[in-house]
């Protein structure tokens, strides 16, 4: 059942990338990225567990991938701008909504450790958010100077974000103690070999679907 789960995600999540014309492609990116980033660091597979195939993982496994698949994207259709822009506004929504959260649980509970290490989590994601937005934007050029698929050069931006933002996101969890060293090894297990394993093949068979049968959204290099 909770594989259905994770497929359902992935059908609706690439989906809307897939049949949305050309046109409205930058547009549904910052709606996929704000609600994957948002969404990812408060259902996180620590706080929302479930397991696939008898391993630990969480919703967030494929809700972090589809935000690194826009940020790939973006950047391969729009360039850099574009994508630092993006960035900065899915950053900047997700400590909005930290803001928000705190001022609930303020008013509701009081401030506590707890609080406080929640508010760090978000903090956690955001640090992560940004350094893999940078790292692929600047890997992408360098395959790209290199004349590598652009296919292939999506490939290794995506294996290479998502393990630069699950690496980040749980070492912070790890040094602020929202997580402990045991549970945090099985997680990341679950999460980057079956989660983020089944996004991957949905975010190329996406891309690949529009670039076969899409004229105006072709994957291939631009100046």
């Amino acid at each position: 059942m909770n594989l259905i789960i994770i497929l359902l995600f992935c059908v609706v999540g690439f989906g809307l990338y897939v049949v949305f014309p050309a046109r409205a492609k930058s547009s549904i990116n910052y709606m996929l990225a704000i609600g994957c980033i948002i969404n990812g660091s408060i259902f996180n597979a620590f706080d929302y567990p479930f397991k696939v195939f008898g391993v630990p993982t969480g919703l967030d496994a494929v809700v972090n991938f589809l935000f690194v698949f826009t940020i790939v994207v973006m950047h391969a259709f729009y360039g850099k701008k574009q994508t630092y822009n993006l960035l900065a506004t899915s950053i900047a929504a997700v400590l909005f909504a930290a803001f928000i959260q705190f001022l609930s649980t303020w008013a509701s509970s009081g401030i506590d450790t707890a609080l406080i290490k929640g508010m760090l989590r978000f903090v956690s994601t955001t640090v992560a958010s940004l350094v893999l937005g940078v790292v692929v934007c600047k890997l992408y050029d360098l395959l790209k100077a290199k004349k590598l698929n652009p296919h292939l050069n999506v490939l290794i931006c995506l294996i290479v974000g998502t393990v630069i933002e699950s690496v980040i996101f749980l070492g912070l969890l790890l040094l602020i103690g929202y997580v402990e060293l045991n549970n945090a090894f099985y997680q990341v297990i679950g999460g980057l070999f079956i989660g983020k394993a089944i996004a991957l093949i949905f975010a190329m068979a996406s891309l690949i679907c529009c670039h076969k049968f899409k004229k105006d959204e072709k994957l291939v290099y631009i100046d």
